[in-house]
């Protein structure tokens, strides 16, 4: 609908001045609108032909970087195109932060908020030890939507941030574990 539109809207508005080239993966149903409301990203808008999971989205829009020539090596940001952000400024240097994290050698930094009660509605990351750098942490492990009784637990622990599904890598780190969790692979393991 018109709110997730102007949602993708403002999504790309927060990313431009992160980057110069935004790839945006939408499906069938909504790429006429896509189009309609993002014409600046052209051929960076690439359609899915069929939903697939995330995964599946992911893999598109690494292809389509690749296609391009962007260097494997080069920190690359995922986010979710539906989320209300009202601290750009926050999200900006967040992002800058981790975009040096993964040149100065970190696989993968994912992004977690502060919980502010315990929901079982959402995704946990658990974290490890602090890092050098402020507000980073070595990622201790992801869990799913929990239980009312142990997102009490967690919350009340203060050691889990809610997941946003957020995340700077780079394509080389996100291909070879692609390539890993393949079924061909774990075949062969």
């Amino acid at each position: 609908g018109s709110e997730m539109c102007i949602r993708d809207r403002q999504t790309y508005d927060r990313a431009l001045p992160l980057t110069d080239k935004i790839y945006v993966v939408t499906s069938a149903p909504i790429l006429d609108i896509t189009k309609e409301q993002l014409p600046e990203v052209g051929d960076g808008i690439i359609c899915e032909p069929s939903r697939r999971g995330i995964a599946n989205a992911l893999y598109l829009g690494l292809r389509a970087q690749l296609q391009d020539g962007v260097d494997e090596n080069e920190p690359i940001f995922i986010l979710w195109s539906d989320h209300l952000i009202r601290d750009t400024t926050l999200f900006s240097d967040c992002v800058e932060k981790a975009c040096k994290a993964v040149e100065s050698g970190a696989n993968l930094v994912q992004f977690g908020v502060e919980p502010t009660h315990a929901s079982t509605q959402l995704g946990y990351i658990k974290k490890g030890k602090e890092t050098e750098n402020s507000q980073l942490y070595s990622l201790d492990s992801f869990k799913y939507q929990p239980d009312q009784e142990t997102a009490n637990e967690w919350y009340r622990s203060g050691e889990y941030l809610w997941n946003t599904g957020y995340f700077v890598t780079t394509r080389k780190f996100i291909l070879q574990e692609i390539q890993r969790e393949s079924p061909d692979s774990r075949s062969q393991r």
